[in-house]
């Protein structure tokens, strides 16, 4: 398994929360900026998937319940590292 980068992720996880935040952005806007500034992976279909620093996640209900599913994902990530 490739090894994450911790502090990447805790920076993701608070971009996408202060972006959110942002109500002139929509969650297909942030994940637009993940995809144009992260480098991360998209594929929409069905269920959206998002690949981004390590971390894929999938979801059936749009844009935002993807972006949370990430957050949550990337945490549980960063806990099973710190915790090694």
């Amino acid at each position: 398994m490739k090894a994450l980068d911790i502090a990447r992720l805790r920076r993701l996880v608070d971009t996408i929360s202060n972006l959110l935040a942002d109500e002139s952005q929509t969650a297909r806007g942030v994940i637009g900026h993940l995809v144009e500034v992260e480098g991360a992976g998209l594929t929409e279909g069905a269920e959206y998937r998002l690949r981004l620093a390590g971390v894929t996640t999938t979801c059936t209900a749009g844009h935002h319940g993807l972006l949370r599913n990430w957050q949550n994902a990337a945490r549980r990530q960063i806990e099973r590292r710190v915790g090694e």
